[in-house]
């Protein structure tokens, strides 16, 4: 007959039942009583999303059987311009392109993909682009082996979000991973230096923001020259040509024509700049100033949570440990007193009291008979110690002379002295 098992304290089999629900109710009673600066910020857990959901969503339309691809020319612009991203599909068994659909190839005797626009079809399956900015067609004949895919979406910008997506990841993995070696206190000024150097170093390395395509050119009389330029930017831009013709609020996609002198380089120099409208400008305010808006509208609380988050203090830690008797020997220990610790000597701070005659004199009149005055305490004048300073050589000279006198002056007298026996 067997006898039943004991589980021990430390086998596996307290996994089971209540020891499981005890230790995740402690570990959730950890979490909500834990400092609130160990928590991620608002806008890292935002942008974590942000990165898990575009990683997942890439890898999805990849595995059925997708692809993806970022425009970087404005052959297509404005409806697919600079930096949006393609997702395209293969072309179904048996099944040719049309005339109007946008697809992705490669054209023959190139290595990059081109995505345009198809503008003709021939009786064997081969094909004509052309791209929605130009007017003239493709120099080739693109063969259905060639064909990469025919496009079912384009979105704007993403293709930018798609380049800078390994950079962001591997940034999150490190703040996640070295975060909670930083101290509890400082850790959220940490998580805020963190977030923007994650979203800046992506916007420098890419730089999508502002950027610009010259597509054409066309001399003119007089030493001018025209320019057919693309805004392929994010942002709104003003094109300004030295020495020439300048246009506002030229948004992203946007082709304009700008006439201006030809330089002795032999081009035409024109500069880009930011350009928004006034209520664009407010919104560019208000997105720059907002940490600082977020940190005065939460200092109450930081400063509420800190006090609580603050601990006990050095004697109520000691007056919750140790009874009273023992810090009292403990103090008295330390400090050479025999007493409590209430019994420390002070030095009390008497005013100057006022002449004897106007004492007794304000007496008198209150009490109505005479008051002896006060006796008088005689003051105690402290020593004046004067600065010791080195003794000059002929000094030391002296010094040495007379403690020889001396010494031999106590010498002679205890030869003259008589010698007494002791019996």
């Amino acid at each position: 007959m067997s006898t039943p098992a004991v589980a021990s304290p430390g086998s596996a089999d307290l996994d089971f039942g209540p020891a499981r629900r005890i230790r995740r109710a402690a570990r959730r009673a950890q979490r909500k009583n834990a400092h609130p600066h160990a928590q991620l910020p608002w806008d890292l857990r935002v942008l974590f999303v942000v990165i898990v959901v575009a990683i997942l969503a890439e890898a999805g339309w990849l595995a059925s059987g997708g692809s993806l691809f970022r425009v970087d020319s404005p052959s297509m612009c404005p409806q697919v311009c600079v930096g949006a991203l393609v997702l395209d599909r293969p072309l179904a068994p048996g099944a040719s392109v049309q005339k109007g659909e946008t697809v992705t190839f490669v054209p023959p005797g190139f290595t990059v993909e081109y995505t345009h626009r198809v503008v003709k079809v021939f009786a064997n399956g081969t094909f004509e682009t052309k791209g929605d900015a130009s007017n003239i067609v493709d120099p080739w004949v693109v063969s259905p082996a060639e064909l990469k895919g025919v496009t079912v979406a384009t979105v704007w910008g993403l293709g930018w979000l798609s380049s800078a997506l390994p950079f962001l990841a591997a940034g999150m993995a490190l703040i996640l991973l070295f975060r909670r070696s930083i101290d509890v206190r400082v850790r959220r000024a940490y998580d805020r230096l963190l977030a923007v150097i994650l979203i800046i170093v992506p916007i420098w390395l890419i730089k999508p923001l502002i950027r610009a395509m010259v597509i054409q050119t066309s001399s003119l009389k007089h030493g001018m020259e025209r320019l057919t330029i693309v805004n392929t930017g994010l942002l709104p831009s003003q094109f300004r040509a030295s020495g020439g013709q300048f246009k506002d609020f030229v948004a992203s996609g946007q082709r304009i024509s700008l006439v201006g002198p030809v330089q002795p380089s032999g081009q035409v120099a024109v500069s880009q700049f930011v350009s928004f409208h006034w209520l664009g400008w407010t919104i560019v305010a208000v997105v720059i100033a907002s940490p600082l808006l977020l940190f005065l509208l939460q200092l109450p609380r930081q400063r509420k949570l800190a006090v609580q988050h603050a601990g006990p203090t050095l004697a109520e830690r000691l007056a919750a440990e140790y009874p009273e008797e023992v810090l009292a020997a403990a103090f008295a220990r330390v400090s050479g007193l025999t007493g409590p610790p209430t019994s420390l000597p002070r030095t009390p701070v008497v005013a100057p009291a006022p002449p004897p005659r106007a004492l007794n004199a304000d007496v008198e009149s209150f009490v109505g008979e005479s008051v002896p005055a006060p006796p008088a305490v005689p003051l105690v004048e402290s020593p004046v110690v004067e600065p010791e300073t080195a003794p000059s050589p002929e000094k030391k000279k002296k010094g040495k002379k007379g403690k020889k006198k001396k010494r031999k002056d106590k010498n002679r007298r205890a030869d003259e002295k008589p010698f007494e026996a002791t019996t």
